[in-house]
This record gives C-alpha cells, structure tokens and sequence, in this order.
C-alpha cells in the first residue's frame, strides 16, 4: 500500500507548472547564462527590498504569536537569516555597476505591493498555517532555482552571477534550509487541521508561488 505525500510534499507537486515558469524566466535564464539587463537588475533591488520589508514583518507576527519558547528561538534563528538578503541586493548593485545605498527607497510597485498584501492576509487570519504557507514559497523558489543552477554547472569563474547563486545555495544547504524547516512545521500543522484549513492553507501557498512569478516578471517585463 503506497504511503499517501505529506501535505507539503502535495503543495510542491501543485505548484509545479508555476515553479516551471519561474524556472523558464528570462530573468532567472539570464541569472544562469550570466547576463541580465542593468534596468531588470535595479527594479529586482528596489522592489525586493520593499517586499524584504514586508517579509520580515510578516515574520515577527509570526513568532510573536508562538507559544513554544524552543519554536520562538528557532524561528528567531531563522530571522536572522533572512537579514542577511540584504547581501544579494547588493551583488546585482555591484554587476550593475550603481550604488546600493541608493536603491532602498523607492516606490512600492503594484506586484509588490499586492504580494504584500496577501502575506498581510495570512497573518490577518490568525492562521499559523496559513502565515507559513504564504511565507514558505519566497525561500523555497530560490532553493530550488540555485540547486538547479549548481547541478548544471553554472557557478563558474566567468559568470557574475556566481556570488549571487552561491549565496541562496548557502542559505539553502541542507543544516540551514528555511524552507524545509516551514515546510516540517507546516506538515506538522496539517497533521491537526480541517479539510477546509488545508485547502485555504494550498490557496496561500499556491497564490505567493504565483506572486513570486509575477515579482520576476515585474522586474523583466516579456513584452
């Protein structure tokens, strides 16, 4: 008797043909080729930084809503790192050849503004679950595009996107992976929720997979 996936595992095989466009963006294909144009570089920066923002508040309700103290100290942990996104920002700064510090305040664009406004949501439900399935996939997206990256061989010397792959392939290795601690929480979660608490939580997650496509395409429009 096949064992049925665990709830998360069902989450990443739904978001597969979203995660395959992400994969297939000309923004992320330019990351791995080693070429993205100096416009796509800086809205990435300028937005990220904005939605970093958001993220990270999210988060703090988050933790601020736990009631375990080794969970809150763990998921502390965890916030610390996501800190450190600053240091991407910077690297597309450096390829682009402009000066970081000049990027953090720029205007909230409608993609990122709406993607923030999902999270807010989660959070606005009183649902952990639902806050981590709308977090999960912003880490879980990058994991998987700089494994793929790495597998094929595109961390090499003449590539100037190498830091930058290294980097979220760092952050992701296996003692680290924030996404594989929410996706652990959220199949512990799952194990004790309704029918209709799991498909709001696949909503979430399923919504920020496709906002995080649309966050790509905000920054490298395909028209």
């Amino acid at each position: 008797m096949m064992q049925q996936p665990s709830f998360s595992e069902q989450l990443k095989q739904q978001a597969i043909p979203i995660m395959t466009n992400i994969n297939h963006h000309p923004f992320v294909t330019g990351i791995r080729d080693g070429y993205v144009p100096k416009t796509a570089l800086l809205k990435y920066v300028q937005q990220d930084e904005q939605y970093l923002k958001g993220f990270i508040a999210t988060y703090q309700s988050l933790v601020d809503n736990l009631n375990d103290a080794q969970e809150t100290q763990l998921m502390k942990n965890t916030e610390t790192e996501i800190g450190h996104e600053h240091s991407p920002h910077e690297m597309f700064c450096e390829i682009a050849r402009v000066d970081y510090e000049q990027q953090s305040n720029k205007p909230v664009g409608k993609i990122t503004k709406g993607y923030l406004n999902h999270m807010q949501s989660s959070a606005d439900s009183g649902s952990l679950l639902n806050t981590l399935a709308a977090l999960t996939p912003c880490p879980w997206t990058y994991s998987v595009l700089v494994k793929q990256m790495i597998i094929e061989g595109k961390t090499g010397k003449n590539n100037p996107f190498t830091e930058w792959i290294e980097f979220y392939g760092k952050t992701n290795s296996e003692d680290i992976d924030m996404s594989k601690h929410f996706f652990n929480r959220i199949d512990q979660l799952a194990s004790k929720a309704t029918t209709d608490e799991l498909c709001q939580a696949e909503a979430y997650f399923l919504d920020s997979c496709q906002w995080e496509l649309e966050f790509w395409e905000q920054a490298y429009p395909q028209k």
